[in-house]
């Protein structure tokens, strides 16, 4: 029994000495600086940067199998420059627009087309854009 107690206190102690310190937590999780996150599935998109003084264009073509979407786009911590998105069909009729220099947060409906493309043009921009295109069932 004095071998279980033995054991029992070294686990609980090795597991206490073990624990990390520096917790990120969720809300604040961030890519590096100018280094975009993407996840792409079959009903969904989303776009993530951190970014100071990019100037740069992304074209990200994808196969969501859906004719009616929802785009949420969100700017915070704007310091400077503009970022425009744009969303194409597969035959690039432009169906979303929106020029974003400010903090903001917006969602609009894209009902009737199949995105298959989006377009992000940075120009000297300093921020935190979140884009996520979602099914709306």
């Amino acid at each position: 029994m004095k071998y279980i107690d033995y054991l029992f206190f070294l686990l609980l102690a090795v597991s206490i000495s073990s624990c990390r310190e520096d917790i990120i937590q969720p809300d604040v999780l961030l890519p590096n600086k100018n280094e975009p996150v993407e996840f792409r599935s079959y009903n969904s998109y989303s776009f993530l940067i951190n970014a100071e003084n990019v100037t740069q264009s992304v074209l990200n073509e994808f196969d969501i199998e859906l004719t009616k979407s929802r785009i949420f786009y969100s700017l915070t911590d704007y310091a400077s420059g503009y970022v425009e998105i744009r969303l194409y069909t597969q035959d690039f009729q432009n169906v979303f627009y929106q020029n974003l220099s400010e903090n903001s947060l917006n969602s609009a409906l894209i009902d009737g087309f199949r995105p298959a493309a989006i377009s992000i043009k940075f120009n000297n921009f300093t921020g935190v854009l979140k884009i996520e295109l979602n099914r709306v069932f």
